[in-house]
């Protein structure tokens, strides 16, 4: 009785349990496999289950194992469940559904079917072979679905090479002492800050995968003014090789031990859990492997071999080397394991839809309507054709039947009907404007903004880089915004909870002095300086940037991630290159330059990127009076538009964007304690008249009321001469209930240049 792979999937996804607790999942497959005729020993490493079929004749033992236990996800409110994360549930269906081809075909040998439990424990294999289930095992065959990153859609790996993985703890061990008397103890902060560098240097053979970095430490006394005697250093190593593995261990030993002793410290390296042993498999059987995938599938569905992460299924060789093991690799995707029998084709096709219907109206409708109306008729028209296009989808997709293995020309059958050829037309066509991207940014770029076409890429791949989200009206909006993104990330000196907590990856920035900024023009001279060498993993952000400019776009045009170039690309029009300012170093801080005097540019066409003659406009004339804006629908001229008048609820106007010397541009004033003793709290300045009529004095708390804000925004007051009357002078920043951009709308944008009229706002001030 052959059974269906994917209605066992359906079971098994329904209820995911975490390792050692399958209670649900062994029931369930072990029930199936007593149906199948299987000998079926349950308990098996607590809760595994074997099943058994012994063939008439004597041979080897063949086992197929699959790993039951699915992964904890932690919700949005703390909470913990199990979800089938891995693919565990898809291993149990493949092999189960094998089961039930081989049961009653077993003539010659045994074959045993292994559902594993707790492989993400990293134990479950290692209480199997305490059961001795697998003790006469010749030959034991493992499986995994891998993402389409390894391998494509619908092919097979014959071999995925885990690497040996653990993880280690270096405890370090000095003397406490008091602050002020440092030489009297022996500071383990400092220790792990020296072991860290110590584990960095650790070099393995290049012709091997390897990693061995340190990714937490704790190190802290009881008070800031204690030197602590303590320090724990957390590890994550890998190594392709068990052999590798060993050998990054003993250095790990030696380096901690060696470099504390240095210090007058102690160090002691600790395994908290197992070391996974890297992948050692029967070459034979993996080529055999390989040539049933090509029989099977097809040449075409023999993917090369791929690797990534570790596996406690190779616990089975290392503990009983005469077994000959292999673990393959099948390329798939959710859609497909989803789709219900002869519906695959359908079901891909809508997965792919929201592309689809995005790009296909973009592209051809979307900048012209845009301009020749309005954004809100472009978001009409996309909306109505997405509407038809999933209505056009229910409608006339056919039920195409699975395919019998025929070969590779089989492949194609599907494209003998109609609905094929729409679907990949519509796709074709949508991604054939890049997601619509270059249909609106280019044309503004280009003839508003004058940036040549070769320079689009950057500024497509850098549009948010650089982007503070706290600085803008109603800050909560763009928040929300950014926890919908499906990926972002953040590069910045400190974790700042208030920005930071929903990024998926904050990226370590260098400090000031750590970044080539190697030049600053004061007139005539450029000053130079020479950037301290960044601790730990940390990049500039001129490295961050032209490293990912040059992943997603052009290579060349991001400097193949070379800060020093992207100097370079700055100083060669003043004739210098990084290299040479950097040689008067440290005789001279400053030098001069003297850049050629250049008269009739606009002659010389050296103004405009298209290389014409002429200034940076569409007529190549100085334009009092933009054409370009008027062909768009805007006046060629200012036109003044009347602000908002302060009322009787709101009489004052909002001026939220004054600086202090002591604080950088946006940055959060709330996490640093030297900015909080100059300024412990929100200040506003208000004119002594104001001040007067309202019974406030010098140093009062106040919350700030705005109609498009539903909670106050509590500041001290400064009275000022300074602060114009009817004015109050705020500034942006601050945490919680101090954080004034709130009190700004998302509203009464610049037609031209998009920017938020930030200013734009009445308020009312109330004595706390």
């Amino acid at each position: 009785m052959a059974l269906n792979v994917v209605e066992i999937w359906r079971d098994l996804h329904k209820t995911p349990e975490l390792g050692f607790e399958e209670n649900k999942t062994s029931a369930y497959l072990a029930e199936a496999l007593e149906k199948l005729g299987y000998a079926v020993t349950r308990g098996v490493g607590k809760t595994g289950v074997m099943g058994v079929i012994r063939g008439a004749e004597h041979g080897p033992v063949l086992m197929l194992r699959a790993d039951m236990d699915a992964l904890p996800f932690r919700n949005d409110d703390g909470s913990i469940e199990a979800v089938h994360a891995c693919g565990h549930d898809s291993h149990c269906a493949m092999v189960l559904a094998a089961a039930s081809e081989l049961a009653g075909r077993v003539r010659r040998g045994t074959l045993k079917i292994l559902f594993q439990p707790g492989e993400e424990t990293l134990h479950g294999a290692l209480e199997v072979l305490k059961s001795g289930a697998v003790d006469d095992v010749d030959i034991a065959l493992g499986c995994h679905v891998r993402p389409i990153q390894d391998i494509p859609t619908g092919t097979c790996a014959a071999a995925v090479r885990h690497t040996s993985s653990t993880f280690a703890d270096i405890v370090i061990h000095g003397r406490t002492a008091h602050a002020s008397r440092p030489h009297l103890g022996v500071n383990c902060a400092e220790v792990a800050a020296a072991v860290t560098q110590a584990v960095a240097a650790i070099k393995g053979d290049p012709a091997k995968v390897w990693s061995c970095k340190v990714t937490s430490i704790q190190a802290c006394a009881a008070a800031v003014n204690i030197i602590p005697d303590t320090a724990t250093l957390k590890l994550d190593i890998r190594a392709q090789t068990n052999e590798l593995m060993d050998e990054l261990l003993e250095k790990v030993r030696m380096a901690a031990a060696g470099t504390a002793a240095a210090y007058g410290a102690t160090a002691e390296v600790i395994l908290p859990g197992v070391v996974i042993p890297a992948a050692v498999y029967d070459e034979d059987l993996v080529a055999e492997l390989a040539g049933t995938i090509r029989e099977v599938l097809g040449d075409e569905c023999l993917a090369r071999d791929c690797g990534g992460g570790g596996e406690d299924f190779h616990f089975f060789k290392k503990e009983r080397p005469h077994i000959r093991a292999a673990y393959f690799g099948v390329g798939a995707i959710v859609a497909i394991s989803l789709a219900a029998p002869g519906q695959a084709s359908r079901d891909v096709c809508l997965m792919v839809t929201g592309m689809t219907i995005a790009n296909l109206v973009g592209v051809p409708l979307g900048s012209f309507l845009a301009w020749s109306l309005s954004w809100r008729a472009t978001f009409a028209v996309v909306a109505c054709a997405a509407l038809l296009l999933i209505l056009a989808l229910r409608l006339w997709m056919p039920h195409v039947p699975a395919l019998p293995n025929k070969g590779f020309r089989a492949q194609f059958r599907f494209l003998g009907h109609l609905t094929p050829w729409l679907v990949l037309g519509a796709i074709g066509l949508g991604n054939g404007g890049f997601f619509a991207c270059y249909s609106y940014v280019n044309p503004i770029m280009e003839t508003v903004a004058s940036v040549p076409t070769s320079l689009m890429s950057a500024v497509i791949a850098l549009a948010g880089f650089g982007m503070n989200a706290l600085i803008w009206p109603s800050p909560e909006q763009y928040q929300e915004a950014i926890r919908k993104v499906d990926f972002s990330f953040a590069a910045d000196n400190f974790y700042r909870d208030e920005t930071h907590h929903d990024m998926d990856i904050v990226l370590p920035a260098a400090l000031n002095f750590e970044r080539y900024a190697p030049f600053g023009v004061h007139g005539r001279k450029v000053s130079v300086r020479r950037p301290v060498k960044p601790q730990g993993e940390v990049w500039e952000d001129w490295k961050i940037a032209c490293t990912i400019g040059a992943a997603v776009c052009d290579p060349e045009t991001f400097f193949h991630g070379d800060p020093v170039k992207a100097c370079d690309s700055i100083l060669k029009d003043w004739g210098v290159t990084y290299e040479k300012q950097q040689g008067v170093l440290p005789n001279l801080q400053t030098v001069e330059f003297f850049p050629p005097q250049t008269t009739g540019k606009h002659e010389k066409a050296l103004l405009r990127f298209d290389g014409k003659p002429g200034f940076r406009t569409p007529s190549g004339k100085i334009e009092l009076d933009a054409s370009l804006q008027a062909k768009h629908g805007f006046p060629g001229l200012p036109v003044y538009v009347e602000p908002p008048k302060p009322t009787a609820e709101y009489p004052f106007k909002l001026l939220n964007g004054t600086r202090r010397p002591y604080i950088t541009h946006s940055k959060t004033r709330s996490d640093q304690p030297y900015l909080l003793e100059l300024e412990p709290e929100s200040t506003i300045n208000m004119h002594p008249k104001d001040a007067e009529k309202l019974g406030i004095k010098e140093g009062d708390g106040v919350w700030l009321v705005s109609p498009y804000c539903d909670h106050k925004v509590r500041a001290k007051v400064r009275v000022t001469i300074l602060c114009q009357p009817g004015l109050i002078d705020a500034q942006y920043g601050w945490r919680g209930d101090q954080e004034t951009q709130p009190l700004i709308p998302r509203k009464n944008w610049d037609p031209i240049s998009g920017y938020p009229c930030c200013n734009d706002v009445c308020i009312r001030v109330e004595k706390a």
